[in-house]
């Protein structure tokens, strides 16, 4: 979704909360409403009624929900969305080759889905290395997810094995100094 300045992203995220606070559901209770499995299309159909209107840029309200039944299957499998990178990024030499896994198996599981299909540009979302991507949202938010600074979020780190995606997206961008603060 972070294409565009900050005003319409803005719009676009507030549209979003205000859906699941009319629901009455916080964000990671809305993922797990969906379901896991990709057969598990009832919640999803009848939360594509409450995204129906959604628009931002390229992507639709399908495309929401889609993110979403894709964050689940992650957490179902894997305790968290950061346990899903971790365990991707265990057989892989690079953040390049973890992203590329990830990216495969959510490109899959979004093939797979029943129910409400995602937007004709979704895809975009799931861009990897191998197709040429420099990943630059993706890199960003392992960033913000490992790090801890007055702008970070540091919930995934510093430690373990996203302790080398901080060094490789330092790495990737050109920062020298690439340990956590």
């Amino acid at each position: 979704m972070a294409y565009g300045g900050v005003i319409p992203i803005r719009r676009a995220v507030e549209r979003i909360l205000s859906a699941w606070s009319e629901a009455q559901l916080r964000p990671a209770e809305w993922v797990r409403s969906l379901g896991p499995a990709p057969g598990d299309s009832a919640a999803a159909e009848a939360e594509l009624l409450r995204f129906a209107s959604f628009r931002h840029r390229l992507y639709v309200g399908a495309d929401v929900v889609a993110l979403g039944r894709l964050l689940g299957r992650s957490w179902a499998e894997h305790g968290s969305l950061g346990g899903y990178f971790v365990a991707r990024w265990g057989g892989a030499p690079t953040l390049g080759a973890a992203l590329d896994g990830v990216m495969r198996d959510w490109k899959a599981w979004a093939a797979a889905l029943s129910g409400p299909q995602p937007g004709r540009f979704f895809f975009h979302l799931l861009a990897a290395p191998r197709d040429g991507s420099a990943c630059k949202r993706w890199c960003m938010f392992l960033r913000w997810m490992v790090r801890r600074d007055s702008v970070d979020l540091g919930l995934w780190g510093p430690g373990g094995a996203l302790a080398r995606a901080q060094a490789a997206v330092a790495i990737r961008h050109g920062k020298a100094d690439s340990g956590p603060r």
